[in-house]
């Protein structure tokens, strides 16, 4: 439901109503000349944006006026976030991708991340990209809308693990043949989210290696 605010002549007295499309609300002043109402759910599915006329009575709906035209929108829908799980240490200017339907590039669109809002880049009909927020501090599950109004949540909640950073603090040896093959450990913490089997790469070189074994309590990783 959106909440519209419509300038009148400021008098308080009146018995406002207000006609959306063909619903009747009702309505009320506010600070400042204004009046607001609650939009009306639209019958039936839409397919598509629609406009829906708004109508204005001061005189409890024996005159009405034509004040506004609305655009309605469907309601999107969310499927995937990608990627679903990040890391503390790694989420200075990280985006994560809301994958869905029906999304609508409006200024307002914004990202929630639990409480915390961030403005939202709709990049097609079914892709969003969402800056995540400066305040996340520790792992967790963070839940996840968007809203492409800025008032108006989608009932979809995705879930984006937040896990605990990978540090590394010490190497067990900072020379390697050039032939490879050299067994090197590296010392921190959370190492064991690194999973066996997978792959670390080096800065400077063009290929990955792969992950011999680590440690139970994420202190070593060897490859």
């Amino acid at each position: 439901e959106l909440l519209r605010e419509l300038k009148t002549d400021g008098s308080s007295n009146a018995a406002v109503v207000a006609k959306f499309g063909s619903s009747i609300v009702d309505a009320r002043h506010t600070e400042g000349g204004y009046v607001s109402f609650t939009a009306a759910k639209l019958e039936g599915e839409l397919e598509s944006q629609v406009a829906v006329d708004v109508h204005l009575s001061l005189n409890a709906g024996r005159d009405y006026h034509h004040v506004a035209c609305l655009q309605v929108y469907p309601t999107p829908s969310l499927v995937a976030l990608e990627p679903p799980i990040v890391q503390l240490g790694h989420l200075s200017d990280l985006h994560v991708n809301v994958i869905g339907s029906g999304f609508i590039a409006f200024e307002q669109a914004a990202c929630y991340f639990g409480p915390t809002s961030t403005a939202a880049i709709v990049h097609s009909s079914t892709l969003v990209s969402c800056p995540l927020p400066d305040d996340i501090a520790v792992p967790g599950v963070l839940p996840v809308t968007i809203s492409l109004n800025g008032q108006d949540y989608v009932e979809t909640v995705l879930a984006l693990a937040v896990e605990p950073g990978i540090t590394v603090s010490r190497i067990s040896s900072s020379f390697v043949s050039e032939l490879g093959g050299t067994n090197v450990t590296l010392g921190g913490s959370n190492l064991h989210l690194l999973a066996e089997g997978g792959y670390v790469s080096l800065e400077g070189s063009h290929e990955s290696t792969r992950i011999v074994t680590h440690s139970a309590n994420g202190t070593a990783c060897e490859f």
